[in-house]
């Protein structure tokens, strides 16, 4: 069996109980607590031909991370930071946020496309299909 893996880094820009909760293929596959330094994801699995959902969730954020002034505009927020995604060792870069969807509640359920950072409870997530080396030929 040959294997292609996804990989990522993730943080808080400020120290706080942030949560990301990874699932492949609706499979739970780690969880993480996020703090201000740099944290590692990395899954393995099978590269023959097929359709993948990959997800991140975010949980924890509370209200009361956001502060706005009298315009209502953020002056200070916590947010999750998703960075240097990979598929099978190769830098996704933009093409992982131009292929993801975000699904947040702003109070209202909202959905967008990710750029990088989340800053409401929600799920990412990113649509592919393996050979990871097809997939990679065809999008970047």
């Amino acid at each position: 069996m040959t294997t292609a893996s996804i990989s990522l880094n993730a943080k808080s820009n400020i120290s706080s109980d942030l949560k990301l909760d990874f699932k492949f293929d609706g499979t739970h596959v780690a969880s993480m607590t996020l703090t201000d330094s740099i944290q590692n994801f990395y899954h393995e699995f099978d590269d023959s031909p097929n359709n993948h959902l990959f997800e991140i969730e975010l949980s924890n954020k509370r209200p009361e991370q956001t502060k706005v002034n009298q315009n209502n505009e953020i002056i200070e927020d916590v947010l999750a930071e998703i960075f240097d995604v990979k598929l099978s060792n190769i830098d996704l870069g933009q093409v992982f946020y131009g292929h993801s969807i975000y699904y947040y509640n702003n109070p209202k359920p909202v959905v967008g496309q990710f750029f990088h950072q989340l800053g409401c409870n929600g799920v990412i997530k990113f649509k592919f299909y393996t050979p990871a080396y097809v997939w990679l030929i065809e999008n970047i």
